[in-house]
C-alpha cells in the first residue's frame, strides 16, 4: 500500500503548492461567506507541513513489515497507568535498535519494526522512568 519511493518524494513545498489555497482563492471564498483568518491560513500550512514530515518519516517503515499501534491503547496493553509521550517512546524504540516513526493520522499512532512484546517492554520502561 505504501511505496517508499513515491511517498518519500513528497516535499512540504510541493504539498503546499498542491493542497494549500492561494490568497486569491481565499479572498474569492471570503466573498462567498468563508470566515478564514490569517491565523487559519498559518495553522493550515503548519498542519500540512507536519503531515508531510510524518509521511516522509514513516514511508520506509510502512513499505515493509511493521506494526501500526495506537498510542492510547498501549497503557492498557502494557498494564501501566498512562501512555508515554510519543517522542519519548519513539526515541526509546530507536535506542533499543528498532526503527520507529509517528504515523500520519489524526489519532496518535506509531509505526515500528519492533516485535509487539518489545514495544510493550519499552512502554513499561518509559512508564517506570516517569514514576
Amino acid at each position: 500500500m505504501w511505496h517508499h519511493g513515491i511517498a518519500s518524494r513528497m516535499t512540504e513545498e510541493r504539498a503546499l503548492d498542491l493542497c494549500h489555497p492561494t490568497e486569491d482563492e481565499i479572498q474569492s471564498h471570503r466573498t462567498q461567506g468563508l470566515q478564514w483568518s490569517d491565523e487559519d491560513t498559518n495553522h493550515s500550512a503548519r498542519e500540512l507541513r507536519r503531515s508531510v514530515r510524518y509521511i516522509a518519516d514513516a514511508a520506509e517503515l510502512m513499505s515493509r513489515d511493521h506494526l501500526l499501534l495506537n498510542l492510547d491503547a498501549l497503557p492498557r496493553l502494557a498494564k501501566v497507568g498512562g501512555a508515554p509521550k510519543m517522542e519519548k517512546l519513539l526515541s526509546a524504540l530507536v535506542e533499543a535498535g528498532y526503527a520507529a516513526a509517528r504515523y500520519p493520522d489524526l489519532e496518535p499512532m506509531l509505526v515500528t519494526d519492533a516485535p509487539f512484546e518489545s514495544v510493550i517492554e519499552v512502554v513499561r520502561m518509559c512508564h517506570a522512568s516517569t514514576d
